[in-house]
């Protein structure tokens, strides 16, 4: 418990310090200035920098040989009683960026499986005991981070500016990358969603990544085939901790067994996952839902997020449906009956339709429901899309 507290005290200052080291680093620049410096050479010099951390950070990359890897790992949810944190562990063989076998082992049942990846768009998992793998939590918090950290810079376009700004935190200095205040301004309310600020240390080393109120902390960083991993990574929201990552087996090997990389003939094919930055599904029929008033007799507003397969040809399936024994399930369930109707325009990877795993948000605001695609756009609106979480 003491242990637990202590790394929630350091990240919410962690994240604090960071926040307000980027305001003095932006407020110390005057109008002046930033008119005088050519934006243009400025982007290519946070390019220039960027595109060299990309080279030497992460596990993945068309040079990076087949490798081995074993985690512990913590993770922390809220409850109606109040967080709870679980332990688990994973162990991964990498053969390519799309070529793996992973296992998940925890205490929480539904963080128990095997996965198996076989191309950009085909991946597979072991139904072993539990139907509700948590696949794209896992995914996003555990694998991504210590694997693929960088996995955001594929959302940056030719036409998007990038600014580097040095950030002094715990007596050190940081070079931050992130969108330019002109950039961040024309992607709308969340341009953080797309690509997050990224700082690295002196040695082109990722140290934090900053995104909302997300904060990713990697430390006790080894050189491993030539790129930096780090060994330690802390993953804090509004400061509470989510997830600790600790490696503890780290090798190249000559080569992996086909076999072990083959999904066996029980294996599930699970749908490609529609991550956060990754292109939105665009919708081209929605109906609105007839929603019952709450339980108080009061109307329900806010967003719901309906968890869907998007299948090839754009009709919507259902992942699951809603509890009966939930004090909001009659309005859950007049929107999930109202989302199964809708359809998308087929979800594109290389130019390819797949079946896609995504989570429609469906707001609702007391009035007549008008289809997204008849609303006027609002600032943040062509965000990609994604799962929630980071």
């Amino acid at each position: 418990m003491r242990r637990a507290c202590a790394f929630a005290l350091g990240a919410s200052m962690t994240f604090l310090q960071l926040s307000s080291a980027v305001a003095i680093a932006q407020a110390g620049v005057g109008s002046e200035s930033q008119t005088a410096i050519d934006p243009a050479r400025l982007n290519e010099h946070a390019r220039h920098q960027f595109d060299a951390a990309l080279k030497s950070n992460g596990l993945v990359g068309p040079d990076v040989k087949p490798w081995h890897l074993k985690v512990d790992l913590q993770m922390s949810l809220n409850f109606a009683g109040g967080p709870q944190s679980f332990n688990g562990s994973m162990e991964e063989w990498y053969a390519g960026q799309y070529r793996w076998f992973r296992i998940y082992k925890s205490e929480r049942p539904n963080w128990n499986t095997s996965e198996w990846s076989v191309s950009k768009v085909e991946r597979y998992a072991k139904k072993e005991q539990h139907e509700d793998f948590a696949d794209y939590s896992l995914m996003t918090h555990i694998a991504r981070p210590l694997i693929d950290p960088l996995f955001q810079a594929a959302n940056i376009k030719p036409a998007d500016e990038l600014v580097a700004r040095n950030v002094v935190m715990e007596n050190r200095a940081f070079n931050c990358i992130s969108f330019s205040d002109k950039s961040a301004a024309e992607h709308g309310k969340w341009p953080e969603w797309l690509v997050p600020m990224m700082c690295f240390d002196d040695e082109a080393h990722l140290r934090l990544i900053r995104s909302e109120k997300t904060l990713l902390r990697f430390d006790n960083i080894q050189t491993f085939q030539g790129r930096a991993v780090a060994r330690d990574v802390t993953i804090t929201q509004d400061g509470r901790p989510l997830a600790e990552i600790k490696v503890t087996l780290l090798e190249t090997v000559e080569s992996i067994d086909e076999g072990l990389l083959k999904p066996p003939p029980d294996a599930v094919f699970r749908p490609y996952v529609i991550e956060r930055g990754y292109p939105k599904p665009v919708s081209v029929y929605e109906v609105g839902a007839h929603l019952p008033p709450m339980p108080n007799g009061q109307p329900f507003t806010g967003t719901l997020l309906v968890p869907v397969f998007i299948q090839k040809d754009g009709t919507v399936k259902l992942q699951r449906g809603v509890s009966d024994d939930s004090p909001l399930g009659d309005i859950f369930k007049a929107v999930y009956k109202a989302v199964a109707k809708w359809k998308f325009q087929p979800y594109l990877v290389d130019g390819q339709p797949v079946e896609a795993d995504y989570y429609v948000p469906y707001m609702t605001d007391g009035k007549t429901f008008v289809p997204s695609y008849q609303r006027a756009p609002a600032p943040g609106d062509d965000v990609a899309g994604g799962h929630p979480g980071i």
